[in-house]
């Protein structure tokens, strides 16, 4: 697998080292080897589905941290779509009603 500066390898070293812990102390927490945790870190392999959480839990991250999505920026029509759904959430619920019969009528 190709290798850039935002895989999820690299993210994973740059965590584990700001928190001062080594590739063997974390090959340890998730009951893997050393080199498995190496070709993580450098893009060789990625690791499966099933060990994210346990990389988070030891790692002391999110997966959203992990996976480079912490800094995500929504493009605006996503920022808006999420103020119009925090207004409805603080609206009376016969609103809210109202504006989900209206939704469900549109074509």
């Amino acid at each position: 697998m190709r290798d850039t500066p935002l895989s999820i390898g690299r993210r994973m070293a740059r965590i584990r080292t700001q928190s001062g812990l080594s590739q063997e102390w974390l090959a340890g927490e998730l009951g893997v080897s050393t080199t498995t945790v190496s070709k993580w870190e450098c893009g060789e392999m990625d690791p499966r589905a099933a060990k994210i959480p346990h990389i988070c839990v030891a790692l002391s991250c999110s997966a959203d941290e992990l996976f480079g999505l912490a800094d995500y920026r929504a493009p605006a029509e996503e920022r808006e779509r999420g103020s119009v759904l925090a207004r409805l959430r603080a609206a009376p619920i016969g609103t809210v009603r109202v504006v989900a019969r209206v939704i469900s009528l549109a074509p």
